[in-house]
C-alpha cells in the first residue's frame, strides 16, 4: 500500500496518473491526500509554511481627525475692551455689555434684576447663547435678525424713541445701535486722518513763496493806485432777533389710530392697537388700561 500527499495545486489529471501508476505497478492499496481537502489535522502543512513566508502586513495607525464642519470657539484674551448700555424693559433696567477684540464683537454680558430670579436666569441664558454664537464665527447681523421683534411683555419706551418689547428684542436693537455707532466713528476717523495727511504733505517752502508773492502784489497795488480820500460813515443796524422754538417730541406720539403695524405698541392682552387718551394708554378693543 502507498499513501501520497499532494499539494493544493494538484489537478484531477495528476491524481488520475497516480492511480494508473499504482495499477501498473501492482500496488494493492493507495491513499491520496490533497492539501486543504480534509481536516486541518491531516493537512501536510505546506500551505502554512507558504503563509509564514509572506511579508507581514503594514500596521495601520488610526488618528482622530476633527470633522470637516466642526466649529471651534475663539480663545478669549486676558484683557478685552467693552461698552455697557442701560436699557429700560418691562422687567426692569437691563445692563448690556458688549466686548470687542480685533475682529469685532466677541461676547455679550446681560444683567437684570436680582440674581436667582426667573428673569435673571433666562436673561443670562440669552447672553450666553449670543456669546457662544459670536465666538463661533456667526455674524452679528444674523443674531440681530433672529432676536429682533420678539415680544414677551408690555413694550417700554427708551431714549430716542426706541421701543423695547422684550429682553431679546433689547439685545438685538442695542447690538444694531452699537454697530451703527462704531461704523460712524470709523468714517469720521478716516476723514480726519485724510485731512491731516493732506496738510502735512504741503511743503513749507511753498508757503514762504506764497507769502513773498502776496507782499509784492500789495506793494505794486499801493504804487499804481491813485490816492483817493474816502469818508466812511458807519451805521449800526440791529438785526431783529428771531426766537426759534425747538419742537419737543411727544413721548406718546406713537399711540395713534393711524400708525402702521410695527410702529405702535400692541395691547398685551388682545394684541390690538393702543391709544393715548385721558392721560393714559388705553385699548379700545378689550378695555386694557396701563394705569390700572
Amino acid at each position: 500500500s502507498k499513501t501520497i500527499n499532494l499539494p493544493s495545486t494538484a489537478s484531477w489529471e495528476d491524481i488520475a496518473r497516480v492511480y494508473m501508476r499504482a495499477y501498473d505497478t501492482g500496488c494493492k492499496g493507495i491513499t491520496i491526500f490533497r492539501d486543504g481537502s480534509k481536516d486541518p489535522a491531516l493537512q501536510v502543512g505546506t500551505k502554512d509554511k507558504k503563509e509564514e513566508k509572506k511579508e507581514a502586513e503594514p500596521k495601520v495607525i488610526i488618528k482622530e481627525v476633527p470633522a470637516r464642519n466642526q466649529i471651534l470657539l475663539r480663545d478669549r484674551p486676558d484683557v478685552i475692551t467693552g461698552y455697557t448700555y442701560k436699557v429700560n424693559t418691562d422687567q426692569g433696567h437691563l445692563y448690556l455689555t458688549v466686548n470687542e477684540d480685533e475682529t469685532g464683537i466677541f461676547e455679550v454680558f446681560l444683567s437684570i434684576s436680582k440674581s436667582g430670579s426667573y428673569t435673571a436666569g433666562y436673561t443670562q441664558a440669552v447672553g450666553r447663547l449670543v456669546s457662544t454664537a459670536l465666538r463661533s464665527g456667526i455674524k452679528p447681523d444674523v443674531i440681530i435678525d433672529q432676536l429682533l421683534g420678539i415680544r414677551t411683555s408690555t413694550p417700554t419706551m427708551n431714549k430716542g424713541g426706541m421701543i423695547v418689547y422684550s429682553v431679546p428684542d433689547a439685545v438685538a436693537k442695542m447690538l444694531k445701535k452699537h454697530i451703527s455707532d462704531k461704523s460712524k466713528q470709523m468714517e469720521l476717523l478716516k476723514e480726519t486722518e485724510s485731512k491731516m495727511s493732506i496738510q502735512k504733505a504741503q511743503p513749507q517752502v511753498e508757503e514762504v513763496k506764497k507769502e513773498q508773492v502776496e507782499e509784492q502784489v500789495e506793494v505794486v497795488e499801493q504804487v499804481t493806485q491813485p490816492q483817493v480820500i474816502k469818508h466812511e460813515i458807519s451805521i449800526d443796524l440791529e438785526e431783529p432777533k428771531v426766537e426759534v422754538q425747538e419742537e419737543v417730541e411727544d413721548p406718546f406720539s406713537k399711540y395713534t389710530k393711524e400708525n402702521k403695524h410695527g410702529d405702535i405698541l400692541d395691547c398685551p392682552d388682545c394684541a390690538g392697537e393702543l391709544e393715548y387718551a385721558e392721560g393714559c394708554v388705553l385699548c379700545r378693543s378689550c378695555g386694557y388700561s396701563k394705569c390700572g
